[in-house]
């Protein structure tokens, strides 16, 4: 009997892949901690421990750098869209914290005064570019990228410690922002994880292989 090959599918052979290199992970770091102990039993510290395995062991070495080549992979795979791209739209959104239930976005005069109350949460589109491992952000209009722009230069400069780059989902609604920008339902929105400036970047306004 053949065997069943799994759908050809991006998100499961992605998913797949995760479970298998965290379980050779696992292994790995057994297998380490395994020989390290070994050692300890003789009487070494744990220090001592690992200098002799350097000196005298191959395969230590092997599966130290196995160990790095898996987490590196592992620490790709989590950038990845945590849910299937193609079903559910992806937004990045910059604030100090993930967006409340029922949050409304405010509309800002030279960053300080409040002149306004949006009817959502304003945030920019992102979709996930397959090639370069990126969350590409789609930038509405000028305003939307002089925005953008002054927000990325903010993070990447340190002049700002406290906004964060948040990845959410949610429905749209009908509105959109000062800029042109979708503006989400607040009740509705629901924060996946933070991101960092290596991981997005928005055609013609900042790409962080050039700008970094």
């Amino acid at each position: 009997m053949q065997p069943r090959k799994l759908p050809n599918h991006t998100f499961v052979r992605r998913l797949v892949a995760a479970v298998c290199e965290e379980d050779k992970t696992k292994a790995i770091r057994a297998e380490l901690d395994r020989r390290i102990k070994a050692r300890k039993s003789l009487g070494q510290s744990h220090s001592d421990a690992t200098a002799w395995l350097w000196a005298n062991d191959p395969n230590y070495a092997k599966l130290v750098k196995a160990l790095d080549v898996s987490s590196k992979y592992q620490s790709q795979l989590a950038k990845r869209p945590p849910r299937d791209p193609e079903t559910i739209r992806y937004y990045i959104r910059f604030a100090d914290r993930p967006p409340a239930a029922g949050y409304k976005s405010k509309y800002w005069v030279g960053g300080r005064t409040a002149v306004q109350t949006h009817s959502g949460i304003s945030a920019f589109a992102a979709k996930w570019d397959v090639k370069r491992d990126l969350w590409q952000v789609d930038i509405p209009s000028d305003g939307g990228a002089a925005v953008f722009d002054d927000f990325i230069c903010r993070v990447t400069g340190g002049e700002d410690t406290t906004t964060k780059i948040w990845l959410i989902t949610g429905p749209e609604l009908d509105s959109v922002g000062a800029d042109g920008e979708p503006m989400l339902d607040g009740a509705k929105v629901t924060t996946l994880k933070t991101l960092q400036p290596t991981d997005i970047y928005a055609p013609g306004v900042f790409d962080p292989e050039y700008d970094l």
